[in-house]
């Protein structure tokens, strides 16, 4: 069953796309796969809006704009786009989603091995 048929039955006000890591200003693998099934709920209309969290700590590594940027290449309207920049690990994106960016409900998108660590910040709040 693929991430689309999982949410088939669910209705998000966003998602939270964590960091994976980019190369020379593109997403790595594992951030373009996890941009990709965000998109593609977005594009099905199973969110409202995209919350992306990663490192910008310096110029030379943006996790955020190389996000947005793709995002935004690949049909999402920018007006539906919040970065987190203060999202420093799991616990804080989760937190400022809701108390800071006021989604309730949302969709993480992430890999297996990341979810482990975002259900454990999840139980801590």
């Amino acid at each position: 069953m693929d991430l689309l048929q999982r949410a088939r039955r669910i209705k998000s006000q966003g998602s939270h796309y964590l960091g994976a890591g980019i190369n020379n200003n593109k997403p790595s693998k594992n951030l373009k796969d996890r941009l990709n099934a965000g998109i593609k709920l977005y594009n099905n209309h199973k969110i409202d809006k995209i919350l992306l969290s990663g490192d910008n700590g310096s110029d030379k590594h943006d996790e955020l704009t190389v996000m947005k940027l793709y995002c935004h290449e690949n049909g999402v309207d920018t007006n539906k786009i919040y970065l987190d920049y203060a999202g420093f690990d799991s616990y804080s994106t989760l937190y400022r989603s809701k108390f800071i960016f006021n989604i309730d409900t949302a969709i993480l998108v992430s890999q297996n091995y990341h979810l482990n660590i975002s259900i454990l910040a999840i139980s801590q709040e």
